[in-house]
């Protein structure tokens, strides 16, 4: 496992203009990463299909069982396929755990571990996706560091590094970038005031999502998608419904850009602030915050003081 030495080595490189460096693969799960394993676990697969890529971008702070479910997930179908009866598409062949040192919105608050101690976790998660042997890919798993706000602009950064560092293993294969997010995250996404103006937001989008398909004479597009879980304490099924049929959304729904989906309900209560919280008031026996994480990032927890001050 890398050292907390290297992995601040790591997002140094990535926060360095002067290095040019996209993104840092912190740990990866074998050393053909991403190109995804053929059932025997030894030999990659040869496809010239897109190769399906699942990006959970978070904070990771700390990594909970609701990201697990998060990153286990199969694809969601679009929704009017969902609405016909259709069955729940196939499984991602790659999987990407991604912390980004810069966020919109969430800056480091005094008691919160360091960007490499949440590294440390977001590798114990990785393990224990490794676990989950009824998940066919759930051994193709790397994490990776980037300087970037953005969807739009980790989408962009995202592909650029797999073209430019990992052609053999993608092979005749274009890369789907598919994020996972909750539904706290899509209202962000379509937010004006994450971008620089409205005509900024719909430009950024539009190119986030853009496929061959859809584009237009010289038009250049991520072809990305999103995923998004739905999570106890966020949006109404109105107020999902609203979002979905607003004009900024509904083209990138109904071109399946957009997804939904669901995760154990369990899982989707949980939360990261629920499991800072059990910490810091152990005496509230209501918030039993270990059940909330998996066994190894709640060991890497207590070994470590975690959260405690």
């Amino acid at each position: 496992m890398a050292s907390i030495e290297q992995i601040h080595a790591c997002i140094d490189r990535v926060r360095d203009p002067g290095v040019a460096s996209d993104i840092e693969v912190v740990w990866k799960s074998h050393e053909d990463w991403p190109a995804p394993l053929s059932t025997d676990q030894r030999t990659p697969l040869r496809s010239t299909s897109p190769l399906h890529i699942s990006v959970l971008d978070s904070s990771f702070n700390p990594p909970t069982l609701a990201h697990l479910a998060l990153a286990l997930s199969s694809r969601p179908l679009p929704l009017h396929q969902v609405a016909s009866g259709a069955q729940q598409d196939a499984s991602y062949e790659v999987h990407l755990l991604l912390l980004s040192v810069t966020n919109v919105e969430k800056s480091l608050k005094p008691g919160d571990p360091s960007f490499p101690e949440r590294v440390k976790m977001m590798i114990e998660l990785a393990h224990e996706m490794e676990l989950h042997t009824n998940h066919p890919s759930s051994g193709n798993v790397a994490v990776a560091v980037i300087d970037e706000a953005t969807f739009v602009g980790k989408s962009a950064k995202l592909l650029r590094y797999l073209k430019v560092h990992h052609t053999p293993q993608l092979g005749q294969r274009s890369p789907l970038l598919t994020f996972l997010i909750g539904t706290d995250t899509i209202t962000r996404f379509f937010s004006p005031r994450y971008y620089t103006s409205a005509e900024a937001m719909n430009t950024s989008i539009r190119r986030f999502f853009l496929t061959p398909a859809t584009a237009k004479d010289g038009e250049e597009g991520d072809g990305s998608q999103i995923a998004c879980a739905r999570r106890s304490s966020n949006l109404s099924d109105e107020e999902e419904e609203e979002l979905l049929q607003s004009p900024e959304v509904r083209p990138y729904v109904e071109a399946g850009g957009v997804r939904m989906m669901d995760i154990p309900s369990d899982q989707a209560a949980m939360s990261s602030t629920l499991v800072r919280e059990g910490i810091r008031n152990p005496q509230d026996k209501a918030t039993s915050w270990e059940k909330m994480c998996a066994r190894p990032v709640a060991e890497y927890i207590k070994v470590h003081h975690l959260y405690c001050k």
